[in-house]
């Protein structure tokens, strides 16, 4: 099974595609969105058929803070990936996934205690991303395995920026649905 995993923002977006079954990364990129939104309307991502691949993008989460234009754009891409996604895939659902949802999932709780103050802090990136890579057997080279090197690249190889949201968003969306 193969996850179309989308973090999606104000003009560009992570894209990751997995591979559940090898827990292998097939590619990664940052993309415009215009650019996204057009694949999306194919059978296409990037060159890899999207024939029994589910979608999971990630959705804005209400917090009761104020947002900017910059939040209710990216609210507008989304919509615009799931009815692209939905419409050229047969009615397959763009499955939405919150922050909220991939810090219990992945890291097991939204807050943290913080080792040196002994207060509750908010699971940061850096840590979601720290769980994605110990879900991943260390088989490259270099200081992060799982990563690797050019010459010897493990599983997350070419991994980078906003495509390990959209990694963490694929991997959210696959355990929730087992």
């Amino acid at each position: 099974m193969k996850v179309l995993g989308i973090d999606p923002g104000t003009d560009s977006s992570g894209v990751v595609l997995y591979d559940k079954d090898d827990k292998f990364v097939i590619f990664s990129d940052e993309m415009q969105n215009s650019e996204l939104l057009d694949e999306l309307r194919t059978q296409w991502i990037n060159g890899y058929s999207t024939d029994d691949v589910e979608c999971a993008i990630e959705d804005i989460e209400g917090m009761g803070q104020i947002v900017g234009k910059s939040v209710f754009e990216t609210c507008i891409w989304i919509g615009r990936f799931i009815e692209a996604w939905e419409f050229n895939h047969g009615g397959s659902e763009a499955h939405r996934i919150s922050r909220g949802d991939e810090k219990i999932v992945l890291c097991g709780c939204k807050t943290v205690k913080n080792p040196k103050t002994g207060k509750r802090q908010r699971v940061s990136d850096a840590m979601i991303r720290a769980a994605v890579i110990d879900r991943f057997p260390a088989s490259g080279g270099g200081k992060t395995p799982q990563v690797g090197t050019k010459k010897k690249p493990g599983p997350l190889y070419g991994v980078t920026g906003h495509c390990w949201s959209a990694l963490a968003v694929a991997l959210t969306y696959l355990e929730t649905r087992e």
